[in-house]
């Protein structure tokens, strides 16, 4: 498990524009929900942002991921999944990193 510093660290050097505070808000539940199942193994996010790359219409009336527009889905889930530090990372920092992101998006919407 990587210090609460290291994960800043991670949050910091991400892209945080202001239309990926949604998507950011919707990998954080996802993480807090897989944390809630029990489940450490991060590959089913993974999955899931594949599938909002390959399908982004689809995956944003599915999971209610707000924005702008499809094309910005399309580029924040192409960033994270070639992001490969992120694959090495727990659901639990994976989860902390998110909120992180968040809320840096949402300090620069102000």
């Amino acid at each position: 498990m990587l210090q609460k510093k290291e994960l800043l660290d991670i949050a910091m050097s991400m892209d945080t524009q202001s239309d990926y505070e949604k998507f950011y808000r919707f990998a954080q539940n996802y993480t807090l929900h897989l944390e809630l199942e029990h489940k450490t193994d991060p590959s089913t996010l993974f999955e899931c942002i594949r599938y909002c790359h390959d399908k982004p219409k689809i995956a944003k009336n599915r999971t209610g991921i707000g924005g702008k527009n499809v094309e910005s889905l399309v580029l924040w889930s192409d960033y994270l999944l070639n992001k490969k530090e992120l694959r090495k990372l727990s659901v639990t920092e994976l989860n902390y990193i998110f909120a992180c992101c968040a809320r840096y998006c949402k300090a620069k919407t102000r």
